[in-house]
């Protein structure tokens, strides 16, 4: 474990020393981790790309990425302090949201890797892109 840690550095660095050949390592296969709340330690907080955490879901069911950022900066302004009120505020607005992507992108993902009859990827990823937007289904514009 410590050679394949080599390549690695930032936290790794303090890592590294601990990992002998008498420490115990646990390793688990998983395909997915939805990452529970809180998403922050401090002022510290992971957010990315797709919605509001480091998972990576299915490009086709995060149609709204771009709004957590945009609602971090909002509860930021109106606070303007970072405290753990804005972290907590910031998981109420936004951790249902990322639950809903990354389960729908979970199944799109099974779906597309057991096609068959009633997969409706296009009527999924519908349902994910209505549950993330105030807009009543079937009333979208054409893009």
């Amino acid at each position: 474990m410590r050679e394949l840690a080599q390549p690695y550095g930032g936290p790794w660095d303090h890592i590294k020393p601990a990992i002998t050949s008498t420490v115990p390592i646990h390793c688990t296969w998983f395909e997915s981790l939805l990452v529970e709340s809180p998403w922050n330690r401090g002022n510290v907080i992971i957010m990315g790309t797709p919605p509001t955490s480091a998972h990576r879901s299915s490009p086709k069911a995060r149609p709204s990425a771009w709004r957590t950022p945009l609602v971090f900066a909002e509860l930021f302004r109106e606070r303007s302090i970072a405290h753990q009120t804005l972290f907590d505020a910031f998981m109420d607005r936004r951790f249902d949201h990322a639950r809903t992507v990354f389960e729908g992108s979970v199944q799109i993902a099974n779906r597309e890797m057991h096609p068959g009859p009633g997969a409706d990827i296009a009527g999924l990823m519908e349902r994910i892109a209505v549950a993330m937007s105030d807009v009543p289904r079937g009333q979208w514009l054409p893009i």
